[in-house]
């Protein structure tokens, strides 16, 4: 699937009165909503404009196309991510490796789970968005922090190389986490981030 062109998938430009901010707000507000209920195809910035009460020539002073809103969106999911990660990282990392893996993979799931439909959504249509290269940065800036733990922790490993185990912990916490809200959602939330602690710790620890 080629990539849409950068104009698509930018805003045209950033808002910097609480009005116009508001505005932007509601609109991704309207976006969010109708992607997580009705999916992609459903999103169309006639329907975003009346949902978000904004004019359409309001919508496109900020967003040239459904694309653009979409790739903000993913914009903003990514970032939250990144700041849920280092958040709770920095807090929890003197805890036994256990405790720190559960406190990082509840708040992961815990996030995503306040909207289903919506992460999976999003996780979805990165390709669409122009969005997927944006995704991978976030997974590496999260596994970077994750292999120099190991590093410094290396005889807690049963894997050799810090940096591999790093990249199979973040793969392994990010996939499951997405596939138990998407695929076994009557899943007590706190037994499937027991679960997923168990699969990643039984992987990582001698």
């Amino acid at each position: 699937m080629p990539s849409p062109s950068a104009s698509l998938t930018k805003p045209r430009k950033r808002p910097t009165q609480a009005r116009a901010q508001a505005t932007v707000e509601a609109i991704l507000r309207a976006s969010a909503h109708i992607l997580g209920a009705e999916g992609y195809d459903a999103v169309t910035t006639n329907r975003v404009a009346a949902r978000a009460g904004v004019s359409i020539g309001s919508l496109y002073q900020y967003f040239p196309s459904k694309e653009a809103m979409v790739a903000e969106l993913v914009d903003r999911h990514c970032d939250r991510m990144n700041g849920l990660f280092a958040g709770v990282f920095m807090r929890a990392r003197h805890l036994p490796p256990r405790e720190l893996t559960r406190e990082l993979v509840g708040a992961i799931y815990r996030a995503k789970h306040e909207d289903p439909k919506l992460s999976r959504a999003l996780r979805e249509q990165l390709p669409k968005v122009g969005r997927l290269r944006r995704f991978e940065e976030s997974i590496e800036d999260i596994t970077r922090v994750v292999a120099a733990y190991f590093e410094d922790n290396r005889a807690l490993l049963r894997v050799p190389c810090p940096r591999r185990a790093a990249m199979y912990v973040v793969e392994l916490g990010e996939h499951l986490t997405m596939a138990s809200i998407s695929k076994t959602p009557e899943v007590d939330p706190e037994v499937a981030i027991d679960d997923i602690t168990d699969v990643i710790v039984r992987y990582v620890l001698a």
